[in-house]
């Protein structure tokens, strides 16, 4: 192996370790519950905006598709009752003198024979072409002229002449695109906005929480004098930190008082166990040959046996009801005295 080979494998061994570090953070992002609430909030915010979008986007296009439909409709009902006073000839004169309010709405007029022979345009310079069919919405048809898009009415005149009213809809699509921008450029920010304050809010109100979390990471059986800091008392969360507290408080307490009658009991019974072992000691370590001296020697080291052993029994019945009387459970016998 070269020389560059020994320094380059540690590299790559640093990054397989970095690398794998990755997947522990997304788990660990993946767990945090203001992430997720923050999450769940901005989707549920985006999704309400959406539909808050998409609906004053209809209403409002519908309500520039009804406005065209009746500009064009007041028109094509004036003509007609012109046309049955005073006749189709006398109409065209009307059409012509109007022509440059037509122009400068962008609109087209038509009038067609019953052998659908044109008798009169008036449409903008700019607008050549076929006119094209594209949908038919009842009595409303789409059209387009080049790269014009009309709304068209068309009504029966006298004689079995028709008239044709379009209207260009650029006008309109460029309202709403304006307004889609404007929509976008107002929710976008209003959007990242709602996010951070979500994730801000979140944030506080789950901080007891993390408060308590590190509280029970620094418990240990050694140290028991951890505390959750209450933030509000007035909350929720404020009140379950408090019973929290009480609850290790109470839980120092009996296991202080627990190590300390160990240590009482351990002490008190070193000395009836060792007064126990000294009188055994002495019986089996007696010189004296005689039996009846002998026997005499065991019955009492076995009679302070039997009295130190009496006198652990009481200790421990003792130690005993000290728990029951702790823990509520002592049954207790009043008598006069």
């Amino acid at each position: 192996m070269s020389y560059e080979q020994k320094i380059d494998k540690p590299r790559e061994g640093g990054k397989t370790m970095a690398f794998n570090t990755i997947p522990h953070s997304i788990k660990q992002l993946s767990r945090n519950t203001a992430l997720r609430m923050t999450l769940r909030f901005s989707l549920l915010f985006l999704l309400s905006a959406a539909a808050l979008f998409i609906t004053v986007d209809y209403l409002l296009e519908r309500s520039q598709r009804e406005k065209d439909q009746q500009q064009i409709g007041s028109f094509l009902e004036s003509y007609q009752r012109l046309d049955a006073q005073v006749g189709l000839e006398k109409l065209e004169h009307v059409i012509e003198r109007d022509a440059p309010y037509f122009l400068r709405s962008e609109m087209r007029v038509e009038v067609q024979s019953s052998q659908q022979q044109q008798l009169l345009l008036v449409q903008p310079e700019h607008w050549q072409g076929i006119l094209e069919p594209i949908t038919v919405d009842g009595d409303w048809q789409h059209t387009r002229i080049g790269g014009t898009h009309l709304l068209q009415g068309e009504i029966q005149l006298s004689a079995g002449s028709s008239l044709i009213i379009g209207k260009s809809t650029t006008e309109r699509q460029q309202q709403l695109t304006s307004y889609r921008q404007l929509m976008l450029q107002v929710m976008l920010p209003l959007l990242l906005l709602g996010l951070l304050l979500t994730g801000y809010m979140n944030w506080r109100a789950l901080r007891p929480l993390h408060d308590l979390i590190d509280t029970v990471r620094q418990l240990s059986a050694n140290q028991l004098n951890a505390r959750v800091t209450v933030r509000n008392p007035d909350s929720e969360l404020g009140e379950l930190a408090q019973l929290f507290n009480d609850m290790l408080a109470q839980i120092e307490r009996l296991i202080t008082a627990m190590s300390q009658s160990l240590d009482s009991v351990a002490h008190d019974l070193r000395t009836p166990l060792s007064r126990m072992r000294l009188s055994v000691e002495s019986a089996l370590s007696n010189p004296e040959p005689d039996a009846a001296t002998l026997k005499e020697v065991l019955k009492e080291a076995l009679l302070d046996c039997a009295e130190e052993s009496e006198r652990i029994e009481l200790m421990l019945k003792t130690l005993l009801d000290l728990t029951e009387a702790e823990s509520g459970l002592l049954k207790l016998h009043s008598e006069p005295i």
